[in-house]
C-alpha cells in the first residue's frame, strides 16, 4: 500500500452487556485517544513508526470511491460508444440510430456526473498545488509534517491524473455525439424523470 496502516475489528459491548462504542471508545476524541495510545506503545518497540495524522488536521480530502467506479465502468465500453457515436454520424441508419441512442442515453448521465466532478477534482488539484507552494516557506520549521503532505499530496495527484486522463477522454467521446441526439437524450432522460412523480 502506498501508506501501510492498520484497521482494528471488535464489537464495542459494555460490562452490562449493551452493545455502546460511544461508552467503550467515547466518540471521536476517545478514539483519537485509543490510537495515541497505540502509537505511544508500538513506537516504543518499533521507533520507525510514524503516527498518522488526522484528516482534521491536514484538511485532505478523499475521492469519492463512485468516480474510479464509474470511470472505470466508463471506460469498458469506450470502444462501444465511439463505434455508437461512429454509427450516428456515418450511417444514420434507423435501427443503429436507435440502437446508438439506447447506448447513450444508459451512459449519458454518468457522463455527465464525471464530467462535472472532473471540473471538481481540477479546482481541488489546484488548491492542493497552491497549498504546496504557499506552505514552501515554513518547510523549513515544518519539515516533516511537509513532506508527509507532498507524498500523500504525490499520491492523491497520481490517481487524479489517472481518473482526469480518463474523464478527458470520455468528455471528447461525449463531445462527438451530434447535439440534436444529445438534446434528444436529454429530452428522453427529463421525460422520464416527469414521468416517475
Amino acid at each position: 500500500e502506498a501508506t501501510p496502516h492498520m484497521h482494528l475489528c471488535f464489537i464495542p459491548i459494555t460490562k452490562s452487556g449493551r452493545l455502546s462504542s460511544k461508552e467503550i471508545i467515547g466518540g471521536p476524541k476517545g478514539l483519537r485517544d485509543w490510537q495515541d495510545c497505540f502509537y505511544e506503545h508500538i513506537s516504543a518497540k518499533y521507533p520507525d513508526i510514524s503516527r498518522g495524522m488526522p484528516r482534521e488536521a491536514t484538511k485532505r480530502k478523499h475521492i469519492p470511491v463512485y468516480m474510479f467506479k464509474e470511470a472505470a465502468e466508463l471506460y469498458e465500453h469506450y470502444d462501444e460508444i465511439l463505434a455508437a457515436i461512429n454509427d450516428i454520424g456515418i450511417l444514420n441508419n434507423g435501427k443503429k440510430k436507435r440502437d446508438a441512442i439506447a447506448l447513450l442515453s444508459r451512459y449519458a448521465p454518468d457522463m455527465a456526473r464525471l464530467k462535472d466532478q472532473l471540473k471538481i477534482t481540477n479546482k481541488y488539484v489546484g488548491e492542493l498545488e497552491e497549498e504546496l507552494r504557499s506552505s514552501t516557506s515554513e518547510a523549513q520549521k515544518l519539515q516533516a509534517t511537509v513532506d508527509r503532505q507532498a507524498e500523500e499530496l504525490e499520491d492523491a495527484n497520481t490517481s487524479l491524473f489517472a481518473l482526469n486522463a480518463r474523464q478527458k477522454e470520455l468528455d471528447a467521446l461525449i463531445s462527438r455525439i451530434p447535439q440534436e441526439i444529445y438534446d434528444q437524450i436529454t429530452r428522453q432522460k427529463q421525460n422520464y424523470k416527469g414521468s416517475d412523480r
